[in-house]
């Protein structure tokens, strides 16, 4: 019996992306090296959630719409 599973939206490109590094840089410990590209990409994720944020509370700020 087959079970059908969902694939998580990001999941191709995040794997994708992870597969491409490991094959550009040949690490000799595949499981050290994905803790620390994972690691990167949630940075990464984060920095662009706070960048977006501030983004959107300047926004509301010229328009005298938040106040601090």
């Amino acid at each position: 019996m087959m079970s059908k599973f969902e694939i998580p939206a990001g999941l191709k490109e995040l794997l994708q992306g992870y597969t491409v590094e490991v094959l550009r840089r040949r690490p000799a410990n595949l499981a050290q090296f994905a803790v620390q590209h994972f690691t990167q990409v949630l940075e990464s994720q984060r920095n662009e959630q706070a960048t977006e944020s501030h983004k959107y509370k300047s926004h509301f700020h010229v328009f005298g719409l938040l106040q601090c």
